[in-house]
């Protein structure tokens, strides 16, 4: 188990952040002046180099560092039951591919005489709007 996700949103925050501000202290220190007014342009394009770092860096890099701090999947992939056990108490929900337990089905439904576990009701309503275009196992 990992971190909390207060936690790891905080440490996450840490890390992005510092990580502008490298680069907005290397734009400072590599960019050349010699003129007095030189400074504004600097400092100022550290600012700049500053902010913009943090509107890349923190949507791409943050949500990786928290998953990764929390130990949680990431969005899409599946868990896998291990085990003939897990697997014979377990189904796929046709719309997203999610492995679920058949005890924890959000919803059910029926189709081609066989049940349908989902892991919510958002999949099974988009399953009943067209059925056919799911694979069922």
């Amino acid at each position: 188990m990992g971190l909390s996700v207060r936690t790891a949103a905080w440490l996450s925050a840490l890390v992005y952040t510092g990580l502008a501000a490298a680069l907005a202290l290397a734009f400072a220190l590599l960019a050349p002046g010699a003129a007095p007014g030189d400074a504004v342009a600097r400092y100022g394009g550290a600012a700049w180099v500053f902010l913009l770092a943090l509107i890349v860096i923190m949507p791409t890099l943050a949500p990786v560092l928290r998953r990764w701090l929390t130990r949680e999947p990431a969005q899409g992939q599946t868990s896998r039951p291990s085990g003939a056990a897990a697997e014979a108490n377990s189904a796929r929900d046709p719309v997203c591919g999610m492995v679920i337990p058949i005890a924890d089905a959000a919803a059910t439904g029926q189709h081609a005489g066989r049940t349908v576990y989902f892991c919510a009701a958002g999949c099974k309503e988009r399953f009943d709007r067209a059925p056919d275009t799911f694979p069922l196992d």
